[in-house]
């Protein structure tokens, strides 16, 4: 059987919120043009509740992706050839987009370097340093479960000192008022997910115990519900020194580690599940389908809601705590029946590369080319604008377009490919090819 092919993180940066792209095409238009209704106000509300699961999955995956890609349950690389990796696949394509981004504000005399790194294209430099600095902390777990605790010390030290600087930073924020609701809530929870994690590979790699990193595993997620539980500030949503913003990012850099922790642990955390009487697959597509009852728990419109940076809070205690369940029991529906359902290889079929690496194309252009889109869309005659099914699905269909287009040039040479973080077209073996014609016959 061929090898599976292991894609990292890039396609769900590609796919990840288009869910909701055009609610936020629509609230955009909306606001220029016409009238607020019903229509749109719910529109309005599924475009935040969104934000409550989208941009932590996209941390829980990449995080489960990158353990998959770097080896697993081995550790087998090491920190500067990772480094190189992160900053070839995704540091180049920020840079190439932003440029492109800020020649788009230059035509339009705004230019702003804030606004080129606080746009959408902020994941990608985001996820760069998550990754390098939760490193020691996955390369740890890796060696203390192999049984190599000698050839962990180096990186437990490396990971206690990332935690200890994130608590320091909290710490300081403190110091300058910024931080002055609940400050041990908002920075204890992301250190002590650390050290369930070491526990938990320790135990399954010494006592051989599948039970350890579930607990490890559980135990990190209750803590992101610790880190809710102090009330939000009242100050401006976009306010990156403050602990608003710091809570945020605390809490993606758990979903990070958690996933890169499941995917470390998954032949141990499949055989806890298994020795267990819960049925397996029905569950998670059970908890997916009565995701749809939670409107009735957690609608609360905009009485007490608010934007922290990239996510979506509240400043009633309940409604925050609700909220991170609710993140979990999206995430974990979805993932457990990815798990469950889609756990198998991947034949490299050529539709399968060309999608993959779409994906970034259509990640980095969506956004430079929505403006142009809803002006277009805005200026033609016939109510496309009032019409939120009719507008959702021609900004889609042109979004998807003329990211198609743009990829099919950029994958011709190797330069654009280089700059848009791109693969290198894959050379598919005759055997491979065979192997494809008999799964399909």
């Amino acid at each position: 059987m061929p090898a599976p092919i292991k894609d990292n993180c890039t396609p769900f940066c590609g796919w990840k919120g288009y869910a909701t792209l055009a609610g936020v095409h629509g609230k955009k238009l909306v606001a220029e043009t016409m009238t607020v209704n019903e229509t749109w106000r719910m529109i309005d509300y599924t475009v935040d509740i969104g934000t409550l699961h989208t941009v932590p999955m996209f941390f829980l995956v990449s995080g489960l992706l990158c353990a998959t890609a770097t080896g697993g349950a081995s550790h087998n690389d090491n920190f500067l050839a990772f480094a190189k990796r992160r900053v070839a696949r995704l540091i180049l394509p920020f840079v190439g987009g932003a440029l492109i981004y800020l020649v788009v504000q230059a035509i339009r005399n705004e230019v702003s370097a804030y606004k080129v790194v606080t746009s959408h294209l902020w994941f990608l430099w985001a996820l760069t340093i998550t990754q390098i600095c939760l490193y020691p902390l996955h390369a740890s777990c890796r060696l203390l479960k192999s049984g190599r605790a000698a050839q962990a010390t180096p990186y437990v030290v490396g990971a206690t000192v990332f935690a200890v600087a994130w608590a320091v930073f909290g710490s300081i924020l403190k110091g300058t008022g910024k931080l002055s609701h609940g400050a041990p809530a908002h920075i204890l929870p992301l250190p002590l997910a650390n050290v369930a994690m070491l526990a938990g590979s320790y135990g399954a790699g010494s006592i051989k115990a599948n039970a350890a990193p579930a607990f490890a595993a559980a135990a990190s997620v209750v803590l992101t519900i610790v880190l809710a539980e102090p009330r939000p500030r009242g100050s401006d949503e976009f306010d990156w020194l403050s602990e608003n913003v710091y809570a945020a990012f605390s809490f993606v850099l758990m979903c990070y580690s958690i996933g890169h922790y499941i995917g470390d642990h998954i032949f141990e955390l499949k055989s806890a599940w298994a020795s267990t009487k819960i049925p397996k697959g029905s569950v998670c597509v059970l908890l997916i389908l009565l995701s749809s009852y939670w409107p009735f728990f957690t609608y609360w419109a905009e009485s007490t809601s608010r934007r922290n940076a990239f996510l979506l809070t509240f400043y009633d205690g309940g409604q925050r705590a609700w909220a991170v369940i609710r993140s979990w029991a999206w995430m974990g529906g979805t993932v457990w029946f990815a798990v469950s359902a889609c756990d198998h290889f991947v034949l490299p079929l050529h539709w399968h590369n060309h999608l993959h690496a779409f994906s970034m194309i259509l990640y980095i252009f969506h956004y430079i080319s929505q403006d142009i889109f809803v002006s277009m869309l805005r200026s033609i005659d016939g109510g496309i604008g009032s019409d939120p099914a009719r507008l959702c699905f021609l900004l889609i269909a042109l979004n998807f377009a003329a990211s198609a287009v743009l990829y099919a040039l950029f994958a011709q040479t190797r330069a654009t490919r280089v700059v848009f973080g791109l693969p290198e077209p894959r050379v598919v073996s005759q055997t491979q090819t065979a192997s494809a014609s008999a799964s399909k016959e």
